[in-house]
């Protein structure tokens, strides 16, 4: 399984603030919601295996995330958002990624397995690892 995402924290009076300028910038991506203790988080995803076997984009479309997502930051300066590519086989994963804020990289990290804990951490300030619902096949199918 290979999948991109982007997760970006929100706040009560935001919580569809995004959606619309995402789902422009990303449309072969998709939109949900996750909610870790009291803090709601966008989680916008791309099922990359999936995309290219349905042929619903071209294989330079699927994999487009980093463009688009530094022109976000741009336009919310004030915003910390994780972007973080899973790559998963049998009981191995993979988590590379990195933390944005005002289009500069302020947090990069790799590693198998537990990858994904400091960008996490980065940008929800209630989560403590080491599971997040998202990273879960039944929540990208």
């Amino acid at each position: 399984m290979e999948v991109y995402y982007i997760i970006i924290p929100l706040s009560k009076q935001n919580e569809t603030a995004f959606n619309e300028e995402l789902q422009l910038l990303f449309p072969f991506a998709t939109l949900k919601y996750v909610e870790v203790k009291e803090q709601k988080a966008l989680v916008v995803y791309k099922n990359i295996e999936v995309l290219l076997a349905s042929r619903r984009c071209a294989e330079e479309q699927a994999y487009a995330v980093d463009d688009n997502i530094a022109l976000f930051s741009r336009n919310h300066p004030y915003l910390k958002i994780a972007v973080i590519e899973l790559l998963s086989t049998g009981a191995n994963s993979f988590y590379q990624g990195y933390v944005l804020k005002n289009k500069k990289k302020v947090l990069e990290h790799s590693n198998l397995h537990d990858g994904h804990i400091p960008l996490l951490k980065e940008v929800l300030v209630h989560y403590e690892g080491p599971d997040f619902e998202a990273f879960s096949t039944d929540f990208v199918t």
